[in-house]
C-alpha cells in the first residue's frame, strides 16, 4: 500500500537534503506518495510562545486555529491520511510537532531540540548521544549520494579523465568563526595539494561554494590557470555554480575538504573514499560541530591536516569506511511506522 509522507522544509537545502535522503530511503523499500510543506512563521517573536505551549499542553497542539495563527500559506494537506512527518532544522520543528498531533501521525526530526521535549517526536536523528530513549545516533547526516554511472562515464569523457589516473577531489568551503581562513591560506592549500598531486602523479578536481569568497576565487583562478596540466577540471562557484559534487566523489580516489563544511565533509564520508579534513593552525571548533568533528577524527573516518603539514601526508593512509549508511539505519529503525 502505498505510503503518504509529508516533508517540511525551511528553504535551506542542507536541511532539506537530509530529510530527503531518509525520504528517498523509504522509497527505495516501498511505495510513497510525498507531499511538501514550507515551514514559514508570520514572526519570529512568536518562537518563545509555540515553544512554551508545546512543552506544557497538549490541548494546543493540534489544533488547526493554533496552527493558522502562526504559520504563512496553507501548511496543512488537505483531504488526505498522511503517514509519516519527516523534517530538518529548528525552523520546521514547531509545526512538525503541530501537524503530528493535526495529522494524528508519527514524526521525525533531524536536528537539536533548542528546548523542545524529545517526547514530542517519535524519533530523533542525531550525531550526539543524548541518551533518549526514542533517538537513533548516526555518525553523518542520513544523506543519500546519487550513483549514476552512465552520467559518470559522461563525466570522465567530458574531462578527459582516463579510468586509470588517479583523480583526487577538493572541496572548498570558507571562513567561519571556528576556522578563520583567508585567501592567503586557500592559496598556500592549494599550492600544496598540487605540490602533492605532482610528487604522487595525481589530477585534481576541485570545487568552491557558496561560502568561498571572492578573494579566494581570484587567487585559485589565477592558480588553475598556471596548472593545467594538473588541474582536470575546476568549479568557482561565485562565478559559475555547476553541481558537481556528485561526479566529484564518485570519480575520486581520495577527498579533500577545507574543515569548515560539515555537509562537504559528511557528503565525503558518505563517498567511502579517503577522507582528509585541511584546517589553519588557528582554528577552535566549538559546541556541537567540535564533537562532531572529534568523532570522526578518532573512529578514524577523516584525518584533520593543517595547511602546513599537507606536504606530509603520505597517499597510502586509509580512513574507515563507514560500515552502513546512515539513512538504510534510519529506516531500519522507522519501518515498523509504515507496516500496514
Amino acid at each position: 500500500m502505498t505510503k503518504n509522507i509529508l516533508l517540511i522544509t525551511d528553504g535551506k537545502p542542507g536541511h532539506e537534503n537530509i530529510s530527503r535522503g531518509i525520504v528517498e530511503t523509504i522509497r527505495k523499500h516501498q511505495d510513497i506518495n510525498l507531499i511538501e510543506v514550507n515551514a514559514t512563521l508570520r514572526s519570529s517573536l512568536f518562537k518563545r510562545l509555540i515553544k512554551n505551549i508545546l512543552n506544557q499542553s497538549n490541548i494546543w497542539q493540534g489544533r488547526k486555529l493554533f496552527i493558522d495563527i502562526f504559520y504563512k500559506g496553507r501548511v496543512i494537506p488537505q483531504k488526505i491520511d498522511c503517514d509519516l512527518i519527516v523534517s530538518t532544522g529548528g525552523a520546521t520543528s514547531f509545526l512538525n510537532v503541530m501537524l503530528s498531533r493535526y495529522l494524528k501521525c508519527p514524526n521525525i526530526y533531524c536536528s537539536s531540540l533548542r528546548g523542545l521535549k524529545h517526547t514530542l517526536f517519535t524519533y530523533l536523528v542525531s550525531l550526539d548521544e543524548n541518551h533518549y530513549d526514542n533517538e537513533i545516533i548516526v555518525d553523518v547526516a542520513p544523506l543519500v549520494l546519487p550513483t549514476d554511472a552512465l552520467k559518470l562515464e559522461l563525466f570522465r569523457r567530458e574531462n578527459s579523465i582516463d579510468e586509470r589516473e588517479r583523480i583526487w577531489s577538493i572541496l572548498i568551503g570558507g571562513p567561519t568563526k571556528d576556522y578563520p581562513f583567508s585567501a592567503d591560506d586557500i592559496e598556500q592549500m592549494m599550492a600544496g595539494m598540487i605540490a602533492l598531486a605532482k610528487r604522487e602523479r595525481a589530477k585534481l578536481c576541485v570545487t568552491t561554494s557558496r561560502r568561498t569568497t571572492v578573494e579566494m576565487e581570484k587567487k585559485l583562478y589565477d592558480i588553475f590557470k598556471q596548472e593545467k596540466n594538473t588541474i582536470k577540471k575546476y568549479v568557482l562557484y561565485n562565478q559559475k555554480p555547476e553541481k558537481v559534487m556528485g561526479m566529484f566523489l564518485a570519480a575520486a580516489e581520495r577527498v579533500f575538504v577545507t574543515e569548515d563544511s560539515g555537509s562537504m565533509i559528511t557528503e565525503a564520508v558518505l563517498s567511502k573514499k579517503p577522507v582528509y579534513t585541511i584546517r589553519t593552525d588557528n582554528a577552535h571548533p566549538r559546541g556541537i560541530y567540535k564533537k562532531f568533528m572529534d568523532k570522526l577524527i578518532k573512529n578514524k573516518m577523516v584525518i584533520s591536516v593543517e595547511i602546513d603539514g599537507i606536504p606530509l601526508i603520505r597517499p597510502d593512509e586509509v580512513t574507515v569506511c563507514l560500515k552502513e549508511s546512515p539513512a538504510e539505519k534510519v529506516y531500519d529503525k522507522i519501518k515498523h511506522l509504515l507496516e500496514d
